[in-house]
C-alpha cells in the first residue's frame, strides 16, 4: 500500500531538514514548503503537493 500524506518528521527526514523549522515554517512561512492537508491539529504534506513543491524547486 502506498502512502498518501506524509507526516512533519517524515517530511524532515526525508529531505534533510530540521523538524522543529519546518514545523515554524508551516505557520510562518508556508511558501517554503509543500501545501498542508490540516486535519484538526495534524498537519500532513500530500504526496502529490510534495511532487509539486519538488518541480516548482526544480526550475528555480
Amino acid at each position: 500500500m502506498q502512502k498518501h500524506v506524509l507526516t512533519i518528521p517524515e517530511f524532515s527526514q526525508m529531505y534533510g531538514l530540521n523538524e522543529a523549522t519546518v514545523r515554524v515554517d508551516v505557520t510562518r512561512a508556508p511558501e517554503k514548503l509543500p501545501a498542508v492537508l490540516r486535519i484538526g491539529r495534524s498537519i500532513r504534506f500530500t504526496v502529490e503537493a510534495v511532487k509539486q513543491w519538488e518541480v516548482k524547486n526544480q526550475q528555480q
